[in-house]
Order: C-alpha cells, then structure tokens, then sequence
C-alpha cells in the first residue's frame, strides 16, 4: 500500500473530518426530539451520522417513538441543516492548510459526505474550499450507507484513480473501517463526538491522527 505522501488521490469527509459541525447535528436531532416533547436516545448518533438524510430520517422513523414520518424528518432536518451551514458551520484546525498544500503538489481532491450536497456547498463556498475539490460525492448517490465503500469507490471513479490509489480520511470509525475495506489507505482522524468509539476507529485505520496537523507532517 502506498504511504500518504505517495498517494494520487485524497477523498475526504466533511462533517467532524474538515468541518467542525457534528455538534450542530447533534443540535440539529435533538431539535427533532425536543420540539416534539420527546427525549433523544442515548447513542443515536452512532446510527445516523454514517446514514443519508433520507435513511437516517427512515430509521429514525422506524426506530424511536417521535411518531413522525419519515418525510416530515427529512425535511425538518434539512431547513435546519441549510440553515447553519449557511452561516455557522466553519473549518476544523489545519483543514485550510492540508487542502492547500495537497493542491500546491498536484494532488486530486475530492469529498465523500453522508450529508446533502444542497446542504454543505454553501460551507464549502464560505469557507473557500469548494476551489481543491475536484468532485463531490454524496451517500444519496450510492446504493448503500458508510457502513459499505460504495461511496468512497464512486468517488475514486469520478477522480479516474483505482482504490489502491486514493485515501480516505474519516472521523467515523465505520467509515474508515469501510474505506480499508474497498482497498484505500484510511486515515482515521479524532473527533470529540466520536470519543467514545475511538478505540474502534484506532483499530481500524491505516493511521491515525488526533489532528490534521500530523498529516501536514506526512505530504
């Protein structure tokens, strides 16, 4: 397997990789629950952050008493989602800084997020990153949920590089476990809403930093 300096291909998540934003969707879902006089369940942020909109509001649906539908969550999810990647939802430390100096040595960039394209283009254009990112891949796009490669492999298609080339870096253990699965290099990166599965995240990368600063290190 290629080191990470050698790599062709950078396929990156957004939320809790580059973007500091999984305590707006943690603010987001509980809005859900409290609005409707309901409490959120204890780790129901391990089912639903690898999911689309459209399957999370499915599951959660199906799985908790809020006794909504499916479509009523989903469109209540994605008016607050808009809303604070519009004006809120700002970059992780060194984010800035690692897509920079990847883009200066000639590296493709590209995206694979569990959240709607609508939702975080905004973000990406405020924060002035969408200009790296030769393409964007989201799990609306993709048959299965981060809990399979599917998507970081239909992101390697649009940058026309093999797995075996690119590299993943994910904050979701599930998503780094995926993307050492579908044969790319997976880079697991601490974040807080994560602490609690950071064992499993540890275990199942290629290599693990607690700040993307440690990867400015290895290009």
């Amino acid at each position: 397997m290629e080191k990470f300096k050698d790599i062709q291909g950078y396929i990156f998540d957004l939320d809790g990789t580059l973007f500091d934003s999984m305590q707006v969707w943690m603010e987001i879902y509980k809005s859900l629950f409290t609005e409707h006089g309901k409490t959120m369940p204890e780790g129901y942020l391990y089912h639903v952050n690898h999911l689309s909109l459209d399957d999370g509001a499915k599951y959660t649906a199906e799985h908790t008493d809020v006794n909504l539908s499916k479509e009523y969550i989903a469109e209540f999810w994605k008016k607050k989602a808009q809303d604070k990647y519009t004006n809120e939802v700002k970059l992780k430390p060194y984010a800035y800084e690692l897509l920079n100096l990847l883009s200066q040595k000639g590296k493709l960039m590209g995206v694979a997020t569990a959240s709607n394209k609508d939702n975080v283009r905004p973000c990406l254009v405020n924060n002035d990153i969408i200009k790296f990112f030769h393409s964007i891949t989201s799990v609306d796009e993709v048959p299965r949920g981060k809990d399979f490669p599917d998507i970081y492999l239909k992101e390697c298609q649009k940058m026309g590089l093999e797995p075996k080339h690119c590299a993943v870096v994910e904050d979701s253990y599930v998503g780094a476990l995926s993307a050492k699965n579908g044969g790319l290099l997976s880079i697991g990166v601490y974040d807080e809403s994560g602490k609690e599965h950071n064992k499993d995240l540890r275990k199942n990368c290629d290599i693990y930093i607690d700040s993307l600063k440690e990867l400015l290190e290895l290009v």
